[in-house]
């Protein structure tokens, strides 16, 4: 075989030996939506909802200089069906912690170790025929999972690339969240649909824009919030892997964020890592909520990476007001819309005086949302705003099954009560 597996006890171990295994793609299926140019291997399946999975190529990071080597090993990763990142070991950073599979020049070994980056799985290390004593000593240190020697074992890392992540990810629904006005419940709104979607699902994220929120550590009354924040994923680009994001961000009961730290200071999120970030959630969940703050720029900027955006309104008339305005500013955009409506008062509109005010488009659906006096009551005293067995939850899971509806059938519910308003 010639790949040599490397273990903490000898460096001289028996090569370990892997069964034959094609690239073939994991399917999970999610919510069904509309992609721009349909690619060769891209299939629909109807189970009950329309459903749909995409290929999508997986990342490589490849630390070491430019030679012969790196040449090779490109090949062999772009025809395993991956996308290639090459990086010098100084600036592997963030993406060692992101990319799916990570190989490493021999030569450049003992740079990496220096670099004392965090341990983690899928790292190979690379070399043409041979390897130094002492580059075994340093695979040791970072925990290398393998050296492959590509004159002997070529067809190994075929083989072995195949494997990596269990396949290929699959795609989620994305969902922007956009708050009419201050005050709204925008981002109760964005915690309820993604505990619905852990819930019943398993998997759910949200992609934090609004970086002056209140935070979703708040929201969930995290205790622990450690992980990666955009202070960190601020520089990244392309693709990044899904499952190594999820595993690298915050997260508490299966639900992961990328935020802001609340401790730095305020960062700008260049338009290219809020892509990359995006494309890897929409591959690690279900579902991905996007909280966006009501500023143009952004929402013009991720607009091409949503599915749908939901506006959170109040059924007053200043909401009613501010909802009209920011549906027309989605429908100049093009974008696919619905709106959320909380009856939080006597002052509230009747069901047909507010569907005249908002003026809503073709196509947009109204829901309303369940009005709990125990959420203002836990944001007041700082407890956990949003638990999976409220009613709210309920009706933000029945809002996500009629968003699917709406995109499978393009019949919008006009006025459906997901929860009636008190």
């Amino acid at each position: 075989m010639g790949a040599r597996a490397v273990d903490e006890r000898s460096v001289s171990t028996p090569v370990r030996s892997y069964p034959q295994a094609a690239c073939r793609p994991q399917i999970v299926f999610s919510a069904y939506r509309e992609v721009p140019q349909v690619r060769e291997g891209q299939f629909e399946l109807d189970l009950g909802r329309h459903l749909m999975a995409t290929r999508h190529a997986r990342t490589a990071l490849y630390i070491g200089a430019t030679d012969a080597l790196s040449e090779r090993a490109r090949r062999i990763v772009v025809a395993a069906g991956f996308e290639w990142e090459a990086v010098a070991a100084p600036d592997c950073g963030v993406r060692w912690r992101l990319a799916d599979v990570v190989l490493i020049n021999a030569a450049d070994a003992e740079l990496v170790m220096l670099e004392d980056p965090v341990r983690r799985g899928d790292v190979l290390v690379l070399a043409e025929s041979s390897v130094d004593q002492a580059v075994w000593q340093h695979c040791v240190s970072l925990g290398v999972e393998d050296v492959v020697l590509l004159d002997e074992s070529e067809p190994w890392l075929v083989d072995r690339l195949g494997v990596v992540g269990g396949g290929v990810p699959d795609e989620g629904m994305v969902i922007g969240v956009i708050g009419a006005s201050g005050g709204c419940g925008a981002s109760t709104l964005a915690a309820g649909l993604a505990v619905a979607t852990s819930a019943a699902f398993g998997t759910s994220m949200i992609i934090d824009l609004n970086g002056f929120g209140g935070g979703y550590d708040l929201q969930f009354g995290a205790a622990d919030w450690s992980g990666l924040s955009w202070h960190e994923l601020a520089d990244i680009s392309g693709r990044i892997s899904g499952g190594s994001l999820r595993e690298a961000v915050p997260s508490v009961d299966d639900i992961a964020v990328v935020g802001f730290a609340r401790d730095s200071p305020m960062c700008e999120v260049p338009d290219r890592a809020r892509r990359a970030v995006l494309l890897g959630a929409r591959q690690a969940a279900g579902l991905t909520v996007v909280d966006i703050p009501t500023a143009p720029g952004t929402i013009r900027e991720v607009r091409p990476l949503l599915d749908q955006v939901v506006v959170a309104g109040t059924a007053d008339i200043r909401g009613a007001l501010a909802t009209r305005g920011v549906l027309r500013f989605l429908r100049e955009l093009e974008v696919p819309s619905a709106v959320a409506v909380r009856a939080p008062g006597r002052q509230c509109l009747s069901d047909d005086v507010y569907l005249e005010v908002v003026d809503c488009p073709d196509g947009t659906s109204v829901w309303w949302l369940s009005e709990i006096r125990a959420i203002d009551r836990r944001i007041r005293s700082g407890d956990p705003v949003v638990r999976s067995g409220d009613r709210f939850v309920g009706d933000c899971l029945e809002l996500i099954d009629g968003l699917q509806e709406t995109r499978t059938t393009g019949r919008p519910r006009r006025l459906a009560r997901a929860g009636a308003p008190t």
